[in-house]
């Protein structure tokens, strides 16, 4: 049979406490835990402090967008995806390797954002625009930017411009999903917004063409026959 005491030991000291077994360990590693956690707040706060934004444009330089990547800072990603796609949409660059270069650096910026955070349909919309700019297919961003959530009312006509001009007018489901920016554009009336989609009609395909005549039948028939 195991003996559970044995009779025979020494009995301990009187006075002598007893000690609590790993007790020693368990201490050591919760300050060798939290030392290691202050090392990295302490370097994620002096890299926010010494490698933030390029002063000339409000964007993140290549080392703050590591940092903001890897503290996931939203926010930060957010502000210099939509900066250098905005600057670039607004003033492309002349020369085409420039151009090329530079759409190519803020489609690398807007996926960092994205990556982050996902449910951004203007990033979505943004995104599709460089798609269209540098002559690639626009068609999953602009899918995309209408299944994220709402985009900023001025946005509107841009993201039907987008769609009407590309080959995202031969999708149906994003010709389904746009039918939502032309009500937005005619209601309450056309007077408003009326020229913009004449604008619209006349840059599109002849695929974005019949898209836009048959959406804005649907909604204002009148309206519709000043397209042509």
């Amino acid at each position: 049979m195991l003996q559970i005491l044995d009779r025979d030991a020494s009995p301990m000291p009187p006075g002598r406490p007893m000690r609590k077994v790993g007790s020693g360990h368990g201490a050591a590693t919760w300050r060798i835990a939290t030392a290691g956690l202050g090392a990295v707040l302490l370097l994620y706060a002096a890299a926010r402090i010494a490698l933030p934004w390029s002063a000339e444009h409000g964007e993140l330089n290549g080392a703050g967008r590591a940092v903001a990547l890897w503290s996931l800072d939203g926010p930060a990603l957010s502000h210099d995806a939509e900066a250098r796609a905005r600057r670039l949409l607004a003033e492309p660059s002349a020369e085409a390797s420039g151009l090329r270069i530079a759409n190519s650096d803020a489609q690398t910026a807007l996926r960092a954002a994205l990556s982050v955070s996902p449910l951004s349909a203007e990033h979505w919309l943004l995104l599709a625009l460089l798609n269209r700019q540098a002559g690639e297919p626009a068609s999953t961003s602009l899918k995309l930017s209408f299944l994220t959530g709402p985009i900023p009312a001025g946005a509107t006509a841009t993201r039907l411009r987008a769609v009407a001009t590309t080959a995202a007018a031969d999708d149906e489901e994003i010709r389904l999903l746009a039918q939502a920016d032309i009500r937005t554009m005619l209601n309450p009336t056309p007077a408003a917004q009326g020229d913009e989609l004449r604008a619209i009609y006349r840059e599109a395909t002849p695929a974005g063409r019949a898209f836009l005549r048959a959406a804005v039948s649907a909604v204002d028939g009148r309206f519709a026959a000043t397209l042509q």
